[in-house]
């Protein structure tokens, strides 16, 4: 059965659902909830290193 963790908020947390291999995840700490119209730009932007998004 798959797995989603939801509310990441914190690189460490990160870390340990990576370790834990959880299927997805829905975290804060990647982009806070957005419209849709910013899918698209979203998608293209490159990851940062820690894993978090600046979406300014």
């Amino acid at each position: 059965m798959p797995v989603t963790a939801e509310g990441i908020e914190t690189a460490a947390q990160l870390a340990l659902l990576e370790c834990e291999k959880y299927d997805e995840i829905q975290a804060y700490h990647i982009s806070p909830p957005r419209p849709a119209r910013d899918v698209p730009h979203f998608l293209s932007m490159p990851p940062a290193s820690d894993g978090a998004t600046d979406f300014s």
